[in-house]
């Protein structure tokens, strides 16, 4: 298995093996489709729709094209997947929704009806480094319609026995790895010999088989100078009981490729620099980029970010029980720019101290910044919500 099986569409949806059931309705408004496939949403709501998908020789990216109706997920069943996308369960996990929740679309065009769903069953079960979804639902409504609302209506309502539908699917160890950041531990973790060499790609002509991605959360896009490792976190339960938003700059030394054609630090990568954004992550980038394709934060409070280096001598707080040197900025800009490259992000930080050679020596206050390019092929599999301005950047 490689990176450039990795089952996910230029829409960064992700393409899964499975099946939707389901009889058709009364006026035949809802028609099944026989199809070994079904295609996965990954921005908003789970929506799961049966699809075809062939492979791009060019890009290596899948293009699919959806069939038929669309189901919709409830919220809660929403997030159990994706996290179980991102996290193996190490248990099967059973739940059931007894209320009205989710839907079924007739298709995904904007003038589809929709049947509302209740009665909901769920299991996620992580195998051999794959997680197998089997959901189901009652083709039934348990709330009151809305008049004025003439896209739903209950289209089964006339059967004697409440029908269900179901849906079953798998999502493959090399796509969660590449889409979820996940480690699955069925993948090759060997080196191949030699650092990994920066792809030079466009939004004209990508490659997924290049995508600068690794488990763990980690990615890794080259900056003018050598590598620089990003990571956008999100961590609501944190063990000091606040929510860790930050996003983190490490330079390193380089970066290997294993077999299975991920992102892999070397043992060069220790003693190197991180430089940490705290209260912003890709996510809220990529919200805050919704109408523009340019983007400039100016912090000045002092507490927004840190710069952590294990090479230093001397460190600033927490100095009883901090192991490494760490200092806040007194000032720092971070700017983004979509272009055909990719997002080109570029920071400069203002630091109490640049170097520290011994005890005792003087501050030395300067300016830290440096320059990276996220690659449409990572933004693709990690942040597709950069694809809403794609068009804009392409035209």
């Amino acid at each position: 298995m490689h990176l450039r099986d990795a089952r996910v569409d230029l829409d960064g949806n992700v393409i899964a093996s499975g099946r939707m059931i389901f009889a058709s309705d009364n006026g035949g408004v809802f028609a099944a489709q026989e199809c070994d496939q079904v295609q996965i949403s990954r921005l908003g709501p789970l929506r799961v729709v049966a699809c075809k998908s062939r492979r791009d020789s060019d890009s290596g990216f899948l293009v699919s094209e959806a069939v038929g109706p669309a189901l919709s997920f409830p919220d809660v069943f929403a997030t159990v997947i994706r996290r179980a996308c991102w996290l193996s369960p190490k248990e099967a996990i059973v739940m059931s929704l007894g209320h009205q929740d989710g839907a079924l679309a007739s298709s995904v065009d904007r003038d589809a009806v929709s049947q509302p769903l209740s009665d909901w069953k769920l299991e996620v079960e992580a195998i051999e480094g794959a997680i197998h979804v089997r959901a189901s639902a009652a083709l039934r409504a348990t709330l009151p319609f809305n008049l004025r609302n003439k896209d739903i209506g209950s289209y089964w309502s006339s059967r004697e026995e409440t029908e269900r539908i179901s849906v079953t699917f798998s999502v493959d160890p090399v796509t969660r790895t590449a889409c979820f950041g996940s480690y699955t531990g069925v993948l090759s973790d060997k080196w191949c010999a030699g650092d990994a060499v920066p792809a030079r790609t466009s939004l004209q002509a990508l490659r997924l088989d290049t995508a600068p991605v690794g488990p763990f959360n980690e990615m890794g896009p080259a900056a003018e100078t050598g590598w620089i490792k990003v990571q956008s976190w999100f961590t609501p339960n944190a063990p000091s009981g606040q929510s860790v938003l930050a996003l983190i700059f490490n330079r390193v030394a380089s970066i290997a490729r294993t077999e299975s054609g991920f992102l892999a630090s070397t043992d060069r990568d220790s003693g190197q620099r991180s430089i940490w954004f705290e209260g912003i992550n890709l996510v809220i980038v990529a919200d805050l980029m919704r109408h523009a394709n340019t983007m400039k934060l100016s912090l000045t409070d002092g507490i927004s970010g840190y710069l952590w280096d294990p090479s230093e001598q001397r460190h600033f707080y927490d100095m009883d029980i901090s192991p490494t040197p760490e200092q806040h900025f007194l000032e720092a800009t971070i700017s983004f720019a979509l272009t055909a490259r990719g997002l080109e992000c570029h920071y400069r930080i203002h630091v109490n101290d640049l170097h520290v050679i011994r005890l005792g020596t003087k501050y030395q206050r300067g300016w830290i910044e440096d320059s990276v390019t996220l690659p449409w092929e990572l933004l693709i599999l990690r942040h597709p919500q950069f694809l809403q301005r794609r068009e804009s950047v392409a035209g």
